[in-house]
């Protein structure tokens, strides 16, 4: 005779998934961030940029105060989806073996 449990754990994550940039997007938007994080007013960001002489990926115009103001936001949003993860873990069961 034999005791047996059984669980589910059911884990909800968007980190294993492949997120692939380019790597000069990737530096680029990371200098945007770098900035941002130092204090920088949006404002000051695009000053930046144009001294650089870094322009917006398609368009190849320069940044505007509401172009740097949309990256940050989705930089913030694609570091959020790295580290949310959620999990359920369902009821016990228990089988009893004869």
């Amino acid at each position: 005779m034999g005791y047996f449990f059984t669980n589910t754990l059911d884990i909800t994550t968007s980190s294993l998934s492949l997120d692939y940039m380019n790597p000069k997007n990737t530096k680029r938007l990371n200098l945007i961030m770098k900035l941002y994080k130092m204090g920088k007013s949006n404002k000051e960001i695009v000053e930046i940029l144009k001294v650089k002489g870094i322009k917006k990926r398609n368009k190849r115009d320069e940044y505007s105060v509401k172009d740097v103001w949309v990256c940050i936001d989705k930089m913030k949003k694609r570091e959020g989806r790295k580290i949310d993860i959620s999990y359920v873990l369902g009821k016990w069961k228990l089988w009893i073996e004869y």
